[in-house]
């Protein structure tokens, strides 16, 4: 019985894409807050964009703020790969991020003219990426019958791994020319005494800044496996029965 039970929802023909027209009116007013989202975005880097080409790009983001307007159309890119819609909360949240972390923090510099500022987008991008991994178990598995610390060690693992894939990106695009994201590049002279004496001052910044991506991502993916957590062992929504709500949809 089971197995004819599961070859019966193997052959089950995927869910079908319902027209916007026939969505509930919650999701119709998402979706449309995600779309205008999108389109505010790629509106707003190439208006940056243009700037930085008029102006003669001073501080050398140009390439990078282009490169923004790419990425905003990703997601709805993956839909069309999927052949299904990803759930509008998501999107959302996404966007804001993007307009953050992309806009405000790469195209506009905010990064270096803000002290904290990049520590504190790391930080919110671990429990982001996080809810993504957890979008990827919804979507993938039956949740209510996964395991509860199998959830939360996949979606921390999950936001790490993501976590290390932005450091990658960043690294690659400082060897490329295109910015100076890890500050290595950064001019600056030696240290003459001291534990760090005969070091690089750009090099040791360089490991400071990407170490501390590093733990504000892991901080932020553990307080997100730590609400999932909570939540699953005492039944309380917290957020989290709202996503998994919105990630089944």
């Amino acid at each position: 019985m089971d197995v004819k039970n599961d070859t019966a929802e193997k052959s089950r023909p995927p869910k079908k894409r319902v027209p916007f027209k026939d969505l509930p009116k919650a999701d119709r007013i998402l979706r449309a807050v995600a779309l205008c989202l999108a389109v505010l975005f790629f509106l707003s880097c190439l208006g940056v964009g243009i700037y930085h080409a008029v102006s003669g790009d001073p501080e050398n983001r140009l390439l990078q703020t282009f490169a923004l307007c790419g990425v905003s159309v990703l997601p709805f890119l993956l839909e069309l790969i999927m052949r299904s819609r990803l759930p509008s909360f998501l999107l959302i949240i996404i966007y804001v991020f993007m307009y953050f972390a992309g806009l405000m923090g790469v195209a506009l510099n905010f990064y270096n003219r803000f002290e904290h500022y990049d520590t504190v987008i790391h930080g919110i991008f671990g429990y982001i990426a996080a809810a993504v991994g957890l979008f990827a178990i919804v979507r993938t598995k039956n949740y209510g019958s996964l395991n509860t610390f199998g959830a939360v060690l996949f979606t921390v693992c999950f936001a790490l791994a993501v976590g290390a894939l932005w450091e990658i990106w960043e690294y690659a695009t400082d060897c490329l020319g295109i910015g100076n994201s890890q500050g290595w590049q950064i001019e600056g002279g030696i240290f003459t005494d001291g534990p760090l004496k005969g070091e690089s001052a750009g090099v040791v910044r360089s490991l400071t800044d990407t170490m501390t991506d590093i733990i504000m991502n892991t901080i932020g993916a553990c307080v997100f496996g730590l609400q999932l957590l909570i939540s699953r062992l005492a039944k309380k929504d917290l957020l989290i029965g709202s996503m998994v709500r919105s990630f089944e949809a």
